[in-house]
């Protein structure tokens, strides 16, 4: 289950926030500086979105695999996060 409380991390000068809600995605990464904060495929500038709308689209796994120069492994991890339930705190 996702969840959406914080948990600050200041290195370098810079104010990173690491979000439990990426936990059990190792293959994706938030970063504020990196497409506004939106979930990004690790050491890529890919949102996971715009994966999980290509294979919404009709493309395969390894149409978007060959497209985007990733790996199966992070486009299913793209799929999972997309299309996981969301449990928000309260």
């Amino acid at each position: 289950m996702r969840t959406t409380a914080p948990i600050d991390i200041i290195r370098n000068g810079y104010r990173y926030v690491r979000l439990p809600i990426l936990e059990g995605y190792d293959e994706l990464l938030i970063d504020q500086r990196i497409q506004f904060g939106a979930p990004c495929i690790r050491g890529t500038r890919i949102p996971a979105e715009s994966v999980a709308c290509h294979y919404k689209a009709g493309d395969s796994v390894a149409m978007i695999v060959i497209g985007y120069g990733v790996t199966e492994k992070q486009v299913q991890a793209c799929l999972d996060y997309v299309n996981a339930p969301v449990k928000a705190q309260l």
